[in-house]
């Protein structure tokens, strides 16, 4: 038992640490334990499907999922609300009718959207790394119903590879991407969404502005003509900026971080000597 325990401690742990907050416009994040009406939309809401493509045995029984671990957060059940809206890939029969109900009810929306563990790994390319149809649609229509009654939206993202991020879910004030994070999912974005840890998770990986820019990488070659000589006879894009949406590096935490010119003790550092660096 207390193997298990120190296991499900560490997964925890490590879950937090790599959820990664690409925005929070107006401090939407963190989000509060009473007196908040949260509704919860999206297909793996109640998905055990939690470890991505590379673990082949893994027992998903043992998995916390998303709405277990917001209900473990919360002090009154009775102000939570969820409902799928659609499938991973395919349409539910009045999905998008009973999101937007939940979605006008509530105080705050969490949708939650992505990949399944087979869209991504071996064997998985695609042409158009972007939210599947069904998806985009059920977030059009939830950040519909939101609009109309003034109420914040949450984009969860599950995925394994960078995204390409379109029209509602681009524009939500607040966008977190969880990847597959392991049993301990719903506990690790409860504790992160209700500030009991502070995001500090940073992208491994550039999310393009569109999919035609990928392979898009941090320290990719400069060709001869590079695009900052300007738009005419470079390698620039005709209909994008030559930049990424969210770059290698990117990820924001709940305080607010303040990057100064660093100050070292010495000009010279002494052969046998020693130099300190502050900010």
């Amino acid at each position: 038992a207390t193997m298990i325990q120190e296991h499900d401690a560490l997964a925890r742990h490590a879950a937090r640490k790599s959820l990664v907050l690409l925005k929070n416009d107006g401090a939407i994040l963190p989000l509060k334990k009473c007196c908040q009406k949260i509704g919860v939309i999206g297909w793996w809401i109640n998905s055990k499907d939690l470890d991505g493509v590379g673990v082949v045995w893994g027992n998903r029984s043992h998995g916390v999922t998303l709405m277990e671990g917001l209900r473990g957060a919360v002090q009154n059940q009775s102000l939570l609300r969820a409902t799928k809206g659609s499938g991973a890939d395919e349409e539910i029969k009045g999905g998008l009718e009973k999101a937007a109900a939940v979605a006008t009810w509530a105080d705050v929306v969490i949708l939650a959207l992505g990949e399944t563990s087979l869209h991504s790994g071996e064997s998985r390319s695609r042409t158009e790394i972007t939210i599947p149809e069904v998806q985009q649609d059920l977030a059009e229509a939830v950040a519909k119903a939101v609009q109309k009654v003034g109420k914040p939206m949450i984009i969860l993202l599950k995925n394994g590879r960078a995204l390409e991020l379109r029209g509602a879910v681009k524009d939500a004030g607040a966008i977190m991407v969880t990847w597959f994070l392991g049993k301990q999912t719903g506990h690790a974005i409860a504790d992160v969404l209700f500030g009991d840890y502070s995001p500090s998770g940073r992208l491994p990986i550039s999310f393009p502005m569109a999919s035609g820019q990928q392979p898009w990488y941090y320290n990719h070659m400069s060709s001869g003509r590079p695009c900052t000589w300007g738009r005419s006879y470079t390698n620039c894009f005709l209909d994008v900026p030559d930049l990424a949406l969210y770059p290698f590096g990117h990820g924001l935490t709940y305080a607010k971080v303040n990057y100064t010119t660093p100050r070292l003790s010495h000009l010279r550092l002494p052969w046998n000597g020693s130099l300190s660096i502050a900010c």
